[in-house]
């Protein structure tokens, strides 16, 4: 059961992980727009690090963000079709394999933006179309509301 609740959740959201040699052009499962936002300015894009494929929108205000740690690391950032903030690392420089996606939650209208490296900002405008931040301290913090 918790299986078919971790597989629904993963289609959900577009993020799974699949060989990084398999093409795989299909944007993902649908988004209904119905009462929800428009996705009429940004598309459905896949992106893919390491064996894992993220689900991400992009176009528009919507756009990948990717960072290097001092230590040369690589640590990507996506808005997935869910409007969350996702996230993938390498856990050590020259990591092929890579963490996995994992959620930061959220909701946004547009992002993910780098704000700092030191220590590690990242940001997106929320549903409320207001920048929220989240920081690495480590670990990472809640979402509060940047500049205010």
């Amino acid at each position: 059961m918790l299986a078919a609740v971790l597989l629904t959740a993963a289609a959900l959201t577009g993020i799974s992980a699949a060989p990084a040699a398999a093409a795989d052009p299909s944007p993902g499962p649908e988004v209904a727009t119905s009462g929800g936002p428009d996705f009429t300015a940004a598309g459905m894009c896949n992106i893919y690090r390491g064996a894992y494929r993220g689900g991400m929108l992009c176009g528009g205000a919507y756009r990948s963000q990717d960072y290097t740690h001092p230590d040369g690391r690589k640590e990507t950032f996506i808005i997935g079709y869910d409007q969350a903030m996702w996230h993938i690392y390498q856990r050590y420089p020259g990591d092929a394999s890579w963490s996995g996606w994992s959620s930061m939650g959220g909701g946004f209208l547009s992002g993910a933006n780098l704000l700092k490296p030191d220590p590690l900002i990242v940001y997106g405008n929320g549903l409320d179309n207001e920048p929220y931040c989240k920081t690495y301290k480590p670990p990472w913090t809640g979402w509060y509301r940047c500049f205010g």
